[in-house]
This record gives C-alpha cells, sequence and structure tokens, in this order.
C-alpha cells in the first residue's frame, strides 16, 4: 500500500499583502497632514483624535490648536444636530396634531 504525503497549499498567498507592510503603509499615509485634517473633518470629527497626536507631521503646539479645533467643529456638528432634531420634531408634532 503506497503513503502518499500531501502538503497544504494557499494558492492565494502571493495574492494576499503582508500584514505589516499594509500597517506601514497606512501608517506612512498618517504622516501625510493633509490626510489626517481630511479624517479628521469629513470622516471621524473628535473620534479620530489619537490618529492626530500619533502623525508625526505635525508639532504639539499644532496639534494642540487643532485639537481644539477638532473640538469646537464637532460640538458645531451637535449642535446644528440637535437645532435640527428640534426643528423636525416641532414639524411631526405639529402635523399629528
Amino acid at each position: 500500500m503506497p503513503i502518499y504525503e500531501a502538503e497544504a497549499v494557499d494558492q492565494n498567498a502571493e495574492k494576499q499583502p503582508n500584514a505589516a507592510a499594509e500597517r506601514d503603509r497606512f501608517w506612512g499615509m498618517l504622516n501625510n497632514g493633509w490626510v489626517v485634517l481630511a479624517i479628521l473633518f469629513f470622516v471621524t470629527a473628535c473620534i479620530g483624535l489619537p490618529l492626530l497626536w500619533r502623525s508625526t507631521s505635525f508639532s504639539p503646539v499644532s496639534k494642540a490648536i487643532w485639537t481644539v479645533i477638532v473640538l469646537a467643529y464637532t460640538g458645531l456638528i451637535f449642535w446644528v444636530f440637535i437645532l435640527l432634531m428640534a426643528w423636525c420634531y416641532g414639524e411631526i408634532s405639529g402635523a399629528l396634531r
């Protein structure tokens, strides 16, 4: 009776990028100040502040200034949201009477 040896081969191994290279590319992209600011103002608001502080493209003073600006911007977003919801509530409750 012959004995066969089997070897597991991942056919997608050459197609899958190296995880370390992907991580380095991500953090390298975050060293671009414009990318960090775009993420802060268009995607994450104050939740993205750790990305700002991890980025090496800003000095500590500019990081503190951008932190204050982003927090004010986030507060403005919430204030506009509350005003919009109050307006919607008034319109809906008025329509139901």
